[in-house]
């Protein structure tokens, strides 16, 4: 949990203004650049801001802003495999003479065994087309080696401006009402493996290679909060909070490649589909740096969440009580369907011999446009969940003694299932081993049931172990609900909405596909058909059933409870007038309790409904402070 605090102005003008600042002039070059001669890479990282606090009208109205903005342009050094200039002519020329591991022809076959291509020489007639231009479009290496052939120094940039903004107005004497917004604007540039030729012959975004780490993106953030909060003085022992607020996060990944139809550009059909297919696919050939775009990009996720909140505080006598409720509701809009694009994988299985193992003829399989696989993956538009919590809570602090504390209480939740706006949901029963569609044959929109037995009691202690209330002995324990957001695994990503286009290969046959025959459209799943959409290994969440699965227990689906006691001691040591040691010591999970993972929930998986994680076990931690 974080709690944020703002700062309200007071009757008095104060702020203040900084200013960070990082560059290359201060910093060593990085050993690669040294071995290889490259120069150290420009770098620059600003952090600045400033604050300001004051009065509007005196002892009534009070303000209060800040801003800061970072830029950065951090240097990345990222070091590749790619063909040599040789290995460019092989694929171009078909003349592989200078490969010493003998090549196979795939479409010369006599009894088991491929043909031998004469001095390894593949016929021009057989060159891929799509693979010669793919070719064209690789960068000079950097060194005339085999392996850790290319040394590139992109740059990571980012600019980010943020701001918060509070109004304070006291009502009466005792009453108060604030309201705070709060803004976040970020757009981040992460560069790829490998540049684009600068006078390219096709449209290409600036990177000609881009995985999970260096994924040729741009994110651009615009993230905002805005709260009200009212407080009551009813009387002198009992106070009232009202909190109204929204929160939206709102974050875009895209491809810098994104907006070109390269692969159309270079022939290769079928690619560049709709907005989300743009680019390059991901070629994988074995040993070489991955080309085109093998990240999990695009993906998108907006979601803005409104709350209301209200909390009765009552003091009577020893005890401090807290009556309050919660109402949240999030709305959820998202993409996430990698690899959008496609994944073509070349092993050398094509180019060896029959029955024989090995990778070395990948770059020979590849320049014929052989490949071993084909995925890709289809999501039927932006997905949009809906999702609502309410909660009820009393608290009781109770003052025992002027030594000990004790807090009680208990907290009912209810957390609703999400549902899809345009009932694009689908679930796998595992008593009916079928998927159910939302809004169809009588089936709910959630596809699950709203559990209502979420009775969260909790406990704490306070203690001051000596007189002088320098030490304290802090525990507390509680039981708490969370709804498993998981949005990368909800039940949008089932069959018939989210489907695989495969293209499998036998390495002992001819290719069935090459590069330059394109992809096929893919065809959407057959939604009347539930026995084949319930194939596969679709998302499963737990509807309630009530039976035993794999070895998590009876209703394992749903995951086992977690149970957490923490303990702490807090020590004050003071040495003079001014001066104080302080020791904190903190024990987590302090009885060492084995709080089990949530099982598998893969239908297919042969672990399914199996836990095979855990919490983590007992941890302590200690620290020291020295004020003067």
């Amino acid at each position: 949990m974080t709690i944020v605090q703002t700062k309200s102005g007071a009757n008095e003008l104060h702020g203040n203004a900084y200013e960070f600042l990082r560059n290359d002039k201060l910093d060593a070059n990085t050993f690669f650049n040294n071995r290889a001669g490259v120069r150290k890479p420009s770098f620059r990282r600003n952090e600045f801001g400033a604050t300001l606090g004051g009065t509007v009208r005196r002892d009534r109205t009070f303000f209060f802003g800040d801003y800061q903005g970072i830029r950065v342009r951090q240097p990345r050094s990222i070091v590749s495999t790619i063909p040599t200039l040789a290995q460019r002519s092989w694929i171009t020329t078909g003349d592989f003479s200078g490969l010493a591991t003998p090549l196979y022809d795939p479409e010369n076959v006599t009894g088991s065994q491929r043909a031998p291509f004469a001095g390894n020489r593949l016929p021009s007639s057989r060159l891929d087309p799509v693979a010669i231009r793919l070719a064209s479009l690789l960068p000079q290496p950097t060194s005339a080696a085999s392996s850790r052939n290319f040394v590139f120094n992109p740059t990571i940039q980012q600019r980010t401006d943020q701001f918060d903004l509070r109004l304070d107005q006291n009502l009466g004497a005792s009453d108060r009402i604030f309201f705070k917004y709060s803004y976040d604007g970020t757009n981040l540039i992460s560069p790829g493996n490998l540049p684009s030729p600068s006078d390219s012959p096709v449209p290409i975004g600036p990177f000609l290679s881009a995985d999970g780490t260096n994924s040729a993106i741009r994110v651009p953030l615009k993230n905002w909060s805005a709260t009200v909060n009212f407080t009551k003085v009813v009387s002198p022992a009992i106070v009232n909070e009202v909190r109204v607020g929204a929160v939206r996060w709102n974050q875009n990944i895209l491809p810098l490649g994104g907006p070109f139809n390269t692969a159309d550009a270079i022939g290769l059909r079928g690619i560049n589909i709709n907005d989300k297919s743009g680019g390059l696919p991901a070629f994988s050939v074995t040993g070489f740096q991955v080309l085109g775009d093998n990240s999990t990009y695009p993906e998108n996720s907006q979601t803005v969440s409104f709350q209301y909140e209200d909390i009765l505080t009552v003091v009577r006598s020893s005890h401090t009580l807290k009556f309050g409720g919660l109402y949240v509701r999030h709305r959820f809009n998202g993409f996430s369907a990698f690899p959008t694009r496609g994944d073509y994988t070349f092993n050398g299985q094509f180019t060896r011999q029959i029955g024989a193992a090995g990778a070395a003829s990948a770059l020979a399989d590849f320049a014929l446009g052989a490949t071993s696989g084909i995925t890709r993956n289809i999501l039927a538009g932006t997905f949009g969940m809906r999702i609502w919590n309410l909660a009820a809570f009393v608290d009781d602090s109770w003052r025992l003694s002027n030594r000990l504390t004790w807090n009680f209480g208990v907290r009912y939740e209810l957390l609703a299932p999400p549902y899809e706006v345009y009932d694009r949901w689908s679930n796998f029963r595992v008593d009916t081993a079928r998927l159910q569609i939302a809004g169809r044959d009588g089936a709910s929109r959630r596809l699950r049931n709203l559990d209502q037995n979420n009775i969260a009691p909790r406990m704490g202690i306070a203690y001051m172990l000596t007189a002088d209330g320098r030490t304290v002995l802090r525990a507390g324990a509680g039981v708490s609900y969370v709804e498993a957001g998981q949005g990368g695994g909800q039940l949008y990503k089932n069959l018939p909405f989210f489907y695989s286009q495969v293209i499998a290969t036998d390495q002992n046959a001819r290719p069935p596909i090459r590069l330059s025959d394109g992809l096929p459209a893919p065809v959407p799943p057959n939604p009347n058909d539930l026995a084949a959409l319930s194939s596969g290994s679709p998302n499963a969440w737990d509807n309630n059933l009530q039976f035993s699965f794999g070895n998590s227990g009876r209703g394992g689906l749903v995951g086992p409870g977690n149970f957490n006691l923490d303990l702490g001691i807090h020590r004050n040591f003071p040495f003079h007038e001014k001066g104080r040691l302080s020791f904190r010591w903190e024990m987590f999970n302090a009885l060492n309790r084995v709080n089990l993972a949530t099982p598998n929930a893969a239908i297919g998986n042969p672990v399914v409904g199996q836990i095979s994680g855990t919490a983590p076990a007992r941890v302590m931690q200690m620290a020291l402070k020295l004020s003067f």
